[in-house]
């Protein structure tokens, strides 16, 4: 019984330190953070806009849709967030071209920097912490760790439309499709 509880409140802790965590993710400065949360994070908020350093317009993900076609594998894990991305398959509206950052990289301007967590409310997980819930959904599922059966409802889960309210994929994902 002490085990099963260490894992449960572990997992809890780590369902409920992201959510906490969601909406100061990838500031690069203290200023940055001290200006939008000035009274630090007390509770579940949702992400502000605009992040000063986002760079999630304008992230690629550049993934071979034909050979994908031609294999009948599904491509898409953007889904509804495909217009922040520069894709081999859908269209980019944005341009990037401020780089006052704190990190260099080319972002847009100020207000069409959004979060990286944009439309998430308060309290939201992010896509890690998904992923983490659907991994223990595939072991239960499967009567222990599958590689087969998880690598299923992963796909499954990345390329179904509406799944995921967050429009974060971080690189690995995008470099694994």
């Amino acid at each position: 019984m002490m085990l099963r509880e260490r894992i449960e409140n572990a997992l809890w802790g780590a369902f409920v330190g992201d959510a906490l965590g969601m909406p100061s993710h990838w500031y690069y400065t203290d200023d940055e953070l001290k200006r939008d949360f000035p009274d630090g994070i007390r509770g579940y908020q949702a992400p502000p806009h605009p992040h000063p350093s986002s760079f999630l317009v304008g992230a690629r993900y550049q993934p071979d849709t034909d050979s994908a076609t031609t294999l009948s594998r599904p491509y898409d894990i953007l889904q509804e967030h495909a217009r922040f991305y520069r894709t081999s398959y859908s269209h980019f509206g944005f341009t990037t071209d401020a780089r006052e950052q704190a990190h260099g990289n080319a972002a847009a301007g100020e207000s069409k920097r959004y979060h990286y967590h944009h439309g998430l409310e308060a309290g939201e997980n992010t896509l890690g912490a998904d992923l983490l819930r659907l991994l223990m959904r595939s072991v239960t599922q499967h009567g222990g760790y599958s590689q087969t059966g998880f690598l299923s409802d992963f796909i499954g889960f990345m390329t179904t439309p509406g799944a995921i309210p967050d429009p974060y994929r971080e690189t690995y994902l995008r470099k694994w499709f």
